[in-house]
């Protein structure tokens, strides 16, 4: 699971970390979830038109993930109100990889070629969530718990 927020913020937010248990249920809510959430998108492991294989299932607002992922399903629903208790970003996006990684941002305030990312990761396969990516430089790291982590990551923009 990641948080991810953005800015020119580099420390890391305490209020956030203090929400972790609420970032934490509904994660299970959404592993639980896994199978419908695929079939709701129609992810398929390979992308036929470019022969490459899917990482990212979603990467959703509010209102996608309201009006496809979560339709009909009560659990999903209420995941709702992470956007409405402003957990996630109002305009910002949840997303769902299939490797079992999820990211929430949690605050975004984008520059013009960079921003300061915040990410609260469960990584149990010790990856630092594929955030050293290219056009990426993780700042700070801080280990929370078992498989959770926190970084800030400064994340480059090409034009």
């Amino acid at each position: 699971m990641l948080f991810y927020s953005c800015g020119e913020n580099d420390d890391i937010n305490q209020s956030t970390i203090a929400k972790l248990s609420q970032y934490q249920k509904a994660t299970r809510v959404l592993m639980n979830n896994f199978r419908h959430i695929k079939q709701a998108v129609n992810f398929k492991d390979y992308d036929s038109t470019r022969q490459v294989e899917r990482y990212t299932v979603i990467n959703c607002t509010k209102y996608y993930f309201e009006n496809t992922v979560a339709v009909s399903n009560p659990d999903l629903l209420r995941l709702l109100s992470l956007w409405n208790q402003k957990l996630i970003d109002i305009d910002a996006a949840l997303s769902m990889n299939k490797d079992s990684s999820v990211t929430f941002t949690t605050e975004q305030n984008i520059g013009t070629f960079s921003g300061i990312y915040h990410f609260m990761v469960y990584d149990p396969l010790g990856n630092k969530g594929g955030l050293e990516k290219q056009y990426s430089q993780i700042l700070k790291e801080q280990k929370l718990d078992n498989h959770w982590y926190y970084f800030i990551v400064r994340k480059n923009y090409v034009d």
